[in-house]
């Protein structure tokens, strides 16, 4: 069994990150399936509470009188993320992409681990698959429990990834 190197596998782990995160951008450009994840409030109300307190409105809020409500599931009743600037969406953007190409960099590793050259090109797909749905997919599920995320299309999108990153290492295995 001859083994397999990260460098061995430069060519799948730019296409599997490449891959993921075109599907990433359709899926959130061009696909319809998120958009009725997200509702929209008045914003003029928000901000104007934001200022009155006196707070530095950007950060993560809990929606409650205060700190003791919310041990009362009653008095606590959700969470608002608010920004006081548009988004920066080229850094958000290739902030993204380095997430892809580090998830499939970690992904070649682990192979590199488990797999050698002459793995069968389906054991390659179900091992790097498999990989991919922990990364892609599990790794949310904490932040799905704790803050009540809509999460079925998040992880539609991820078995997605996923299976493109399989894919990729699967086609692109060097012999």
């Amino acid at each position: 069994m001859t083994p397999i190197t990260l460098a061995d596998l430069w060519l799948p782990i730019l296409v599997a990150g490449l891959a993921t995160h075109i599907l990433s951008t359709l899926a959130w450009t061009v696909l319809p399936h998120h958009r009725s994840e997200w509702s929209h409030l008045e914003f003029a109300p928000i901000n104007e509470a934001a200022n009155a307190i006196g707070a530095k409105p950007d950060g993560q809020y809990v929606l409650t009188d205060d700190t003791e409500s919310c041990k009362d599931p009653a008095k606590c009743r959700g969470m608002l993320i608010y920004w006081p600037h548009k988004p920066n969406m080229g850094a958000n953007i290739g902030l993204t992409l380095a997430f892809f190409f580090a998830a499939a960099l970690t992904i070649g590793y682990l192979a590199t681990i488990g797999l050698h050259r002459e793995t069968s090109l389906v054991d390659v797909f179900r091992f790097t698959a498999t990989a991919g749905v922990l990364t892609h997919v599990a790794a949310g599920v904490p932040h799905i429990i704790w803050f009540r995320r809509k999460s079925l299309l998040d992880t539609l999108d991820g078995l997605a990834y996923a299976l493109a990153t399989g894919a990729a290492f699967a086609w692109l295995w060097p012999a």
